[in-house]
């Protein structure tokens, strides 16, 4: 099992999905650390 990939399902079966809600997450990074709009990179976030 060196060699397995990445979007290879796990011996159990199991999977997980991770959902963001994108409005909520900016405006949580906006007020919390007080970022400007020029000084988030959502591309390489």
């Amino acid at each position: 099992m060196a060699n397995k990939k990445r979007d290879e399902v796990s011996e159990s079966g199991e999977r997980v999905v991770i959902f963001i809600d994108g409005s909520n997450f900016y405006h949580s990074l906006k007020d919390t650390f007080g970022f400007k709009d020029s000084e988030i990179d959502f591309r390489r976030l």
